[in-house]
């Protein structure tokens, strides 16, 4: 299913992308500052890095710290380990409880006005963590006092100032609601107007939009057959809106859907949309 492994983890590419040590802090976050160019000081984001993000799309994370930053924003991230959605999803409450404080016992460390992840498969959990302490009034209200600042990145970055696109995305693109953000979070309208507004692009509404891609989580994995059905009217939807790039919000739907694209021979591209709209608005991406 995964083509390629990035030549470099989105942590590991901190430094380059002009984070800040800071070793006074215990959580050892880092710090990228607002950008220059910003047209008015934006909010400081603590930013949760999830898995696939770092080990297989770091170009998506690399993208969202940039337009935040051109937004105005201070992102701080921290060492922040799995969400905890993927043992939970298999029933091991007792394991996503231990990621979840060992997540809530970092952030002590860090402070800001929102939390904030590109990925709608985390965010979805990250929203559900104080259920995970009902027993715990401690770490529920820790949890409680997070996921109440808790924000998708597109959902923050349609709030903040970006310039007109000084580069409009070329070509027509349409998207893909991940089921983790659009049925779980409701967080529909968001990416389709940063399409639109920030990066310029040509968009084309994918008929079915919000069904699944197949993916959800190792799914794909454990009931191929039913899996590849499922991609298989989801990529006949995108040949039918002959867009030239599928834009979605989710590192999994991103790896699913290029994984059926590749096996059929197809030249659609699949891009989060942050990699659209920092496209557009000239920020330069590193290479995987």
């Amino acid at each position: 299913m995964v083509q390629t492994v990035p030549h470099r983890f989105l942590r590991d590419r901190l430094a380059a992308l002009g984070f800040r040590r800071r070793p006074e802090s215990k959580g050892g976050e880092g710090l990228l500052p607002r950008d220059t160019r910003a047209s008015q000081p934006g909010p400081r984001v603590v930013y949760f890095i999830g898995c696939g993000t770092n080990f297989q799309v770091p170009r998506t994370g690399e993208a969202a710290f940039r337009l935040l930053a051109r937004a105005g924003c201070e992102v701080a991230v921290f060492p922040n380990v799995c969400c905890g959605l993927p043992p939970y999803s298999y029933g091991d409450l007792d394991a996503a409880r231990e990621l979840t404080r060992k997540n809530l016992d970092l952030l002590a460390a860090v402070d800001g006005d929102f939390l904030v992840t590109e990925c709608g498969s985390c965010g979805r959990f990250l929203k559900q963590w104080a259920d995970l302490f009902p027993a715990d009034p401690i770490y529920q209200r820790r949890a409680e006092a997070w996921t109440s600042r808790l924000r998708d990145f597109t959902e923050l970055l349609a709030e903040l100032p970006l310039p007109a696109p000084p580069q409009p995305y070329p070509g027509r693109v349409t998207y893909h609601d991940p089921c983790h953000l659009g049925r779980g979070q409701k967080i529909r309208e968001a990416p389709r107007r940063l399409l639109v507004e920030a990066a310029g692009a040509e968009l084309v509404e994918l008929p079915e939009a919000d069904w699944c891609c197949g993916g959800a989580g190792s799914y794909n994995l454990t009931h191929p057959e039913t899996s590849s059905q499922i991609l298989d009217r989801k990529l006949a939807n995108i040949a039918h809106t002959g867009a030239d790039t599928l834009v979605t919000a989710c590192p999994a739907c991103m790896l699913q859907i290029a994984h059926g694209l590749r096996r059929q021979g197809s030249a659609v591209t699949v891009k989060h949309v942050a990699e659209v709209v920092a496209e557009a608005q000239g920020l330069l991406l590193a290479a995987d």
